[in-house]
């Protein structure tokens, strides 16, 4: 995860409430943002509270001075400045990108599931489970499905994508290693 934030003044923290000098709000997409609070807190004192949101409404919202970084992931293989470009047509040049994790994003699967490629995955008769436009995961689901139907139900998150998985309604869907293991797919 990358995340864009504005370069600060400091000159303009003095007429702030000291609660909201010592709060920073987060908008991304991220499953383990609670445990990047907890450690910025443990080491700043300060909290960190975090807004769900895929990574281009994320950067809406920076955009609209309603949260001091959004944490994005939209860059690929064959695009790999394509978090920058979108940054600086969205927000501008004031940002700063900072790595703050990397991870990775695949197809999970139920245990049941037979496929053992992405080839076995694209050619089954599998039920799909989406996410939102503006999304790394649609994004990548995109990609993987090239033109074909995309699925008629949208999760709102990663762990919605295990869920549906787990629960039965859906097969296959896009969603970050970290929410799949958890969910044991």
């Amino acid at each position: 995860m990358l995340t864009a934030m504005p370069d600060a003044n400091v000159s303009d923290l003095q007429s702030v409430p000291a609660i909201a000098r010592e709060t920073l709000v987060l908008a991304c997409c991220d499953p383990a943002a609670g445990f990047l609070a907890s450690l910025f807190q443990a080491a700043t004192g300060m909290r960190l509270i975090i807004i769900p949101r895929s990574s281009t409404q994320s950067l809406e919202l920076l955009r609209q001075g309603l949260v001091h970084m959004a944490g994005l992931h939209l860059s690929t293989a064959d695009r790999p400045d394509q978090n920058a470009d979108i940054v600086r047509t969205t927000v501008g040049n004031r940002y700063s990108l900072v790595r703050l994790a990397q991870w990775q994003e695949g197809i999970a699967l139920s245990d049941s599931s037979r496929c053992r490629s992405v080839r076995s995955v694209l050619g089954a008769k599998l039920t799909w489970i989406g996410r939102e436009e503006g999304s790394g995961a649609r994004q990548c689901l995109d990609q993987l499905l090239q033109g074909r139907r995309m699925p008629r139900c949208i999760a709102r998150n990663h762990a919605a994508v295990a869920t549906a998985i787990q629960s039965g309604w859906a097969d296959a869907g896009v969603c970050v290693q970290l929410v799949s293991e958890e969910a044991g797919l």
